[in-house]
């Protein structure tokens, strides 16, 4: 599979640190942010056959590793380049090899996630936003400017998981005015969503087929951004011991179904902490 850089989601790829798009919007203004997405593809393109040739770690000649230095270089990833640099110099171990071979797949993974904008996620697709698209035909370190501009005005972030379509709707209705609410039926496919989007406060049901409440918050936390995240429970087992797990999970509150609307509107209000998602 060949990749064509035209459907990067410019606000997603700045929140991956490795990349570094603001120091690279620095150093090369003139760049805009089409020719970095070609930048980008280059580097996609190449990934697969360094990552298979570090998997034969003692067996193989790193001669292609040269290739995907300058790829990784050309786009600001100085760290990645300076380890592989040294892998192909030499005197590197094997255990050191398959450290970096797998920090770069979850980094290769992750990139590639955000090609996929997940159909299930209510919201936004950015990655087809008119606007956005507008702005690609300006250059990389404007765009950055106007996102600056938008994230001091956006509406704070609220993801909720639940797999009742009633609940998702009623939620919706009652925050959409003051927040910007996503909404999500399965959550197993929570990694894939925040790939995409940074929420400022998570609202998660308690009892959910395939994957517990209480199951995605390790997963929520697992996540360096998300480590202090508000999260509220929301559910129909309004017990203490529910209540008891909850608080040692690290979720701030807890609502019982059915919910009093000012109550919930309070709730998020007194929790809720605007977080910098660009």
């Amino acid at each position: 599979m060949k990749f064509k850089g035209n459907r990067f989601y410019l606000p997603a790829l700045m929140r991956i640190s490795a990349l570094n798009v603001r120091g690279f919007a620095d150093q090369k203004p003139s760049v805009t942010a089409e020719e970095y997405f070609e930048l980008l593809s280059a580097l996609l393109n190449q990934a697969p056959a360094v990552l298979n040739v570090l998997a034969k770690t003692g067996k193989q000649n790193f001669s292609c590793l040269p290739l995907i230095k300058t790829a990784l270089e050309e786009i600001g990833c100085y760290d990645f380049s300076q380890e592989l640099d040294k892998i192909y110099r030499g005197g590197v171990s094997a255990n050191e090899i398959q450290s970096f071979a797998a920090r770069f797949s979850d980094f290769y993974k992750r990139i590639l996630n955000l090609k996929n904008v997940p159909k299930s996620l209510v919201g936004e697709n950015n990655a087809h936003n008119p606007a956005y698209i507008n702005l690609l035909k300006h250059d990389l370190p404007y765009i950055i400017e106007q996102l600056d501009c938008e994230e001091a005005q956006r509406k704070l972030q609220i993801l909720v998981v639940d797999d009742s379509a009633l609940i998702l709707k009623s939620i919706s209705a009652v925050l959409s005015d003051k927040y910007k609410v996503y909404t999500l039926a399965k959550p197993t496919m929570a990694e894939m969503v925040l790939d995409q989007i940074v929420p400022e406060l998570f609202i998660l049901d308690y009892k959910m087929p395939g994957m517990s409440g209480f199951d995605l918050v390790h997963v929520i936390r697992a996540r360096p951004e998300h480590k202090d995240t508000p999260i509220i429970f929301l559910t129909a087992e309004g017990t203490a011991a529910n209540l008891s797990m909850s608080l040692e999970l690290g979720a701030r509150d807890f609502i019982v179904k059915p919910f009093n609307a000012d109550i919930l509107l309070l709730r998020v209000a007194e929790n809720i902490v605007r977080k910098k998602t660009f």
